[in-house]
């Protein structure tokens, strides 16, 4: 999928997940944690029959996985933010829009790997959680095409 550069609102690139005409705010400080291991190109290697080397190598149209953790780098979000994420996760084939070091990408959640996850900051008691109470996200998304 192409992704879309957005430049810089002042001098910061927010970190955005958009669902529609709804978008959440994420913390600048998630870790992209597999920045670099994306390769367009896949290949495959095998031998023939009589023994000759066979590699095939194609370019990958979609597909990349994004993932971003907040837990140890302290990227905390909200409550309610956590419900949002949640919801859509739930929604079957939704694809978002995931602006990324100022670049726009379309992504769905990466069920396979758990989609969303959040665990508090705190351990509190049931009647001590509010919608303001800090949690340390993980997201694990596939960019796709839009």
């Amino acid at each position: 999928a192409a992704a879309r550069s957005l430049g810089r609102q002042g001098s910061l690139l927010m970190t955005t997940l958009t669902y529609q005409s709804t978008t959440i705010e994420l913390s600048d400080r998630l870790q992209w944690v597999n920045e670099m291991s994306w390769s367009n190109v896949d290949q495959e290697v095998s031998y023939a029959t009589d023994g000759t080397l066979v590699i095939d190598e194609s370019v990958k149209q979609s597909g990349r996985e994004i993932e971003l953790n907040g837990v140890e780098t302290e990227a905390w979000i909200d409550r309610a933010t956590c419900l949002q994420c949640m919801a859509w996760r739930e929604l079957a084939a939704a694809r978002l829009t995931l602006v990324l070091r100022g670049v726009a990408r379309t992504v769905m959640f990466h069920r396979a790997k758990g989609g969303f996850d959040a665990a508090p900051i705190h351990k509190l008691l049931d009647d001590q959680i509010t919608v303001e109470l800090l949690y340390r996200p993980q997201f694990w998304f596939l960019e796709v095409e839009e």
